[in-house]
């Protein structure tokens, strides 16, 4: 989709646009690769079913550009534009040397200075992407040996001699393992990474890959996806490449308000210039699910009653899903917004839906200037590898307090009340004046941040454990409890469901900070059967990543669960003697709240501009979790309750 930082600065060729499915075409006129580019513009309509290709490339650098020239109906040229460097590159790659070609290409079938039709054909973008006779990926000219990394996975999916060894002793013909730096280097191309991507692949009906004078069917991608499952060739696939099938970029589970959620925090990692696009390009497919499951209902073979309920079931699910698009539409999708309004305006819609949990999203400091401290931006997203646990999902399935009731509620049922919530938005009657939007609501203070740990950080080879032991205050909570001691399950929430595999992480840990030089040291640390004496080559301490290999999978599993649990995060011990995790950005002196049907406390800082009776102007941190609190205890307590003010 257009990236509005990116301006022709020529008054643009195109003819207006008539409202309804009105959208333009280019003609791509035939030409050798070197020769200038000529193309004409094309006004049609989605009704009349024309046909055409449509282009999925990145911008690339806006401050690169080249000039293309635009023909009228006698070839005459009549008219010149400036292009990114990249999508020049792409015209010249994908024109025919005898005859046209049609294709839709968001920067020049789209007049970027105009806001009304940019918003316009955004509501058109999932069925220019679905009508046309197949999406086109440009992925650049060809370097770091990607032609053979396109050769490579091709052969996965239609295999032919090549890569293919002599016969082995079993008669089998085997694949040689290529270099997998180039297949790394090919998928750390930019497209890989954007978030526009996902739709422009996902509604294609045919989609094809393009590098350089290589053309592979996005079909292999999805065979490389399966193969490397089982082959780790490449240690993480792109998110674009990891849902390439649809069954696994669609979820198909809960409220269509869950659905979107889910998309925007999965999405977070990848890349858009323009930040509103990071919503603006999800929204189209949470329609495309429901309409996606309505089909595999059909074809499901079983008795026709379950067949009528699932059909059934999908058909709300996508009226569900098409309200949602409309009032998000009215009250959001408008490129006329600055970033800071749609995620304000999308913060409260999902306040609304989901509750007061949907803080969580809230993932450090923001760019965005007057974006309120409560509302995610979610063009950043976390720099830690390991997927962190989240703190709320340590208590599905538990007791869950909620709301000052006396009966404890399950955790979802907590979630549900959060929706007769008591909690408010106060907005100004200036919408520039954003900051000023402020999030109100009850709330209990647990404590103040007295002590604070270094950062966890596994990719850094960093877990500072004994650090964290050092400024626990009271001996009880390093004192065994059974098995374990509370503040070992404070290392991973609370979730063990094998305490001797906790023991083990644990102690390969304190091991790993004690200092390995090499191999040997660490098989004889962590390898009960090595007897020592054998021939090892020196090499570097391994990565703390790897320490917890070789344990059984329930138990890798278990233990690798302090490393999601404690990443990028702080220990932190408060002056009513609380210990906790919390954001890596929490300081001495920050607050912990617990607010009224959250199922999470957060951290929060003193700040903000206004003085009320009997309130708090705070700013938020982001979550944490408290040993002993995390089951709604304060509310069973009696406790002070205040308004706490949030900007």
């Amino acid at each position: 989709m257009p990236d509005s930082s990116f301006s022709t600065k020529t008054t643009y060729p195109g003819q207006p646009l008539d409202l309804e499915d009105s959208f333009r075409v280019v003609e791509l006129q035939p030409g050798k690769y070197h020769d200038s580019v000529l193309v004409r513009l094309l006004n049609t309509r989605l009704r009349e079913s024309p046909a055409y290709e449509a282009l999925s490339y990145t911008w690339g650098d806006g401050a690169l550009t080249e000039q293309i020239q635009f023909s009228d109906s006698t070839d005459a040229s009549s008219d010149s534009m400036l292009v990114t460097a990249n999508c020049y590159s792409a015209l010249k790659r994908l024109r025919k040397a005898d005859c046209p070609r049609t294709i839709w290409i968001d920067s020049l079938c789209i007049n970027q200075d105009l806001v009304l039709e940019r918003n316009h054909q955004l509501g058109l973008m999932s069925q220019i992407y679905s009508q046309a006779s197949r999406v086109v990926v440009y992925l650049g000219e060809s370097a770091d040996e990607s032609d053979n990394a396109m050769n490579w996975i091709r052969e996965i999916d239609v295999p032919s001699d090549f890569g293919q060894s002599a016969y082995s002793y079993d008669g089998k013909v085997k694949i040689i393992r290529p270099d997998t730096a180039m297949i790394e280097a090919l998928l750390r191309r930019p497209w890989f990474s954007r978030v526009w991507v996902l739709q422009e692949v996902a509604l294609a009906n045919e989609a094809v890959v393009c590098c350089g004078s290589k053309e592979i069917s996005w079909e292999s991608f999805k065979a490389f996806k399966y193969w490397n499952v089982a082959a780790s060739w490449v240690e993480t696939l792109p998110y674009a490449v990891e849902t390439a099938v649809k069954s696994q970029w669609y979820s198909g589970g809960g409220t269509p308000g869950q659905r979107l959620l889910s998309k925007l925090a999965a999405t977070r990692h990848c890349g858009a210039t323009d930040p509103r696009d990071k919503l603006f390009a999800i929204l189209p497919l949470l329609n495309s699910e429901a309409k996606y499951f309505a089909q595999q209902s059909a074809k499901n073979q079983r008795l026709g009653e379950l067949r009528d309920a699932l059909q059934e079931r999908d058909q709300v699910q996508g009226e569900e899903t098409k309200q949602i698009e409309k009032d998000l539409d009215r009250k959001i999708v408008d490129y006329g917004h600055t970033p800071a309004q749609v995620f304000a305006d999308l913060a409260i819609y999902l306040l609304e839906t989901l509750g007061l949990d949907f803080l969580c999203q809230v993932v450090g400091p923001s760019n965005l200037p007057r974006l309120p401290s409560w509302v995610p931006d979610w063009s950043i997203a976390s720099n830690y590898t390991h997927k962190k646990a989240d703190f709320g999902d340590s208590l599905r399935g538990r007791s869950y307090a909620g709301l000052k009731s006396k009966s404890p509620k399950r955790w979802h049922e907590g979630l549900a009340n959060n929706l007769e919530h008591r909690w408010r938005v106060s907005k100004p009657t200036n919408r520039e004046s954003l900051c000023l939007y402020r999030l109100e609501t009850p709330a209990v203070k647990v404590g103040i941040i007295k002590s604070l740990g270094d950062k966890c950080e596994v990719d850094k080879n960093y877990f500072p454990l004994a650090q964290w032991q050092s400024l626990v205050i009271d001996p009880k909570l390093l004192q065994l409890k059974g098995e374990l001691s509370a503040f070992q399950r404070l290392l991973v929430l609370d979730d063990v469901v094998y305490p001797h595999a906790l023991i083990r992480g644990y102690r390969r840990i304190e091991r790993y900070n004690e200092g390995y030089d090499n191999d040997e040291e660490w098989r004889l640390a962590f390898n009960p059967d090595y007897k020592g004496g054998e021939k090892v080559d020196p090499k570097p301490k391994v990565p703390l990543r790897d320490i917890m290999k070789g344990m059984p999978p329930s138990y890798l599993r278990q233990a690798e669960v302090l490393f999601r649990s404690c990443d990028g995060r702080r220990f932190i011990a408060t002056d009513l003697g609380h210990i906790g995790l919390a954001p890596e950005d929490a300081t001495v002196g920050d607050y912990v709240f617990v607010l009224e049907g959250a199922s999470v406390p957060f951290v929060f800082r003193k700040g903000g501009d206004v003085e009320r009776e009997e309130s708090q102007t705070v700013e938020l941190v982001g979550e944490c979790y408290v040993q002993g609190v995390m089951m709604g205890e304060v509310w069973q307590d009696k406790c002070r309750v205040e308004e706490l003010v949030i900007s």
